[in-house]
C-alpha cells in the first residue's frame, strides 16, 4: 500500500492536478487496461481523506509510470514535486500482513 499526502495550496492542488492529468488521454490513447487502471486511481482521488492518497501497489505502479510519460504543458516545480513524491511514495505494509 502506497500512501501520498496531496497538498493544495496558492500554487497548485495536487489532487486536481492528478485528476487532470489522468482524464487527458495520451498521444496514443488509452488502451482498455489503462481504462481500468486510470478510473481506479481516479476514484481513488475522488474519495481520498483529508488529502491522503491510498494506492495499492499495482495501482501506485500505474499512476506512476503514467506520470512519467505524460507530457506537460508548462514548466513548473510543482509538477516535478508532485510527480516526484508519487515516484517516491514509501511502501507501507498494510495491517496484518508480514
Amino acid at each position: 500500500m502506497r500512501k501520498i499526502q496531496l497538498t493544495t495550496n496558492e500554487q497548485i492542488n495536487e489532487r486536481e492536478t492528478l485528476i487532470s492529468a489522468l482524464t487527458l488521454a495520451p498521444a496514443e490513447g488509452y488502451t482498455l487496461a489503462d481504462q481500468r487502471a486510470g478510473l481506479a486511481v481516479i476514484d481513488k482521488l475522488e474519495q481520498c481523506v483529508d488529502g491522503v492518497l491510498s494506492l495499492k501497489e499495482t495501482e501506485w505502479t500505474w499512476l506512476k509510470a503514467r506520470l512519467n510519460r505524460q507530457v506537460w504543458g508548462r514548466l513548473s516545480h510543482n509538477i516535478i514535486a508532485l510527480v516526484d513524491k508519487v515516484s517516491e511514495a514509501p511502501d507501507e505494509k498494510e495491517e496484518g500482513s508480514e
